[in-house]
């Protein structure tokens, strides 16, 4: 998988300023997850329910 096509970069929780992080990871997506680039239900070991939201046009993200 491309980093390009990887769910988290479309997604509302992603936060790049630190790094490889969301909310549910904030301290870096583990390597490898989401494997099937998918993430719909809360995993162990995450923070949180969050799970794959999309950004909608002309939304911001990455600063929470």
């Amino acid at each position: 998988m491309d980093a390009i096509d990887h769910i988290c970069l479309k997604c509302k929780h992603f936060e790049k300023p630190n790094g490889f992080g969301c909310r549910a990871f904030p301290d870096g997506i583990p390597y490898g997850y989401p494997s099937n680039n998918k993430h719909d239900k809360p995993i162990k070991g995450q923070t949180g329910d969050y799970v794959f939201t999309p950004v909608e046009k002309g939304e911001v993200v990455g600063l929470f």
